[in-house]
């Protein structure tokens, strides 16, 4: 079973609240503890939506805008969108400042 283009759109973006996003809190919550240890693989603390099975991020260092953060959260069974393949969504966050060249 996977969730249609149709069902995203009625269940999650025509409701979207950015201050009440339960999405947002899980990774404010990964994203604090990841910062407090860098370099290190963070858990996600506390309960998940129905539609997300895990949810881990790292980051690079400890500053208040670190660079070089991902996140993955694994889509529950059921709740995998467009296609039953799609079974994790992964963010990053590249690096700040000046682009290295050779």
């Amino acid at each position: 079973k996977t969730i249609t283009e149709k069902q995203i759109r009625e269940k999650w973006f025509n409701s979207f609240n950015a201050s009440d996003c339960q999405y947002k809190k899980i990774q404010d919550n990964v994203f604090d503890r990841a910062k407090n240890a860098p370099l290190k693989l963070e858990t996600h603390e506390g309960d998940l939506p129905e539609h997300i099975s895990f949810c881990c991020g790292r980051t690079y260092a400890r500053e208040a805008k670190p660079f070089g953060a991902c996140f993955i959260n694994v889509f529950a069974e059921g709740f995998t969108p467009l296609h039953h393949n799609n079974v994790a969504l992964v963010y990053t966050v590249g690096a700040l400042g000046q682009i290295y060249r050779e």
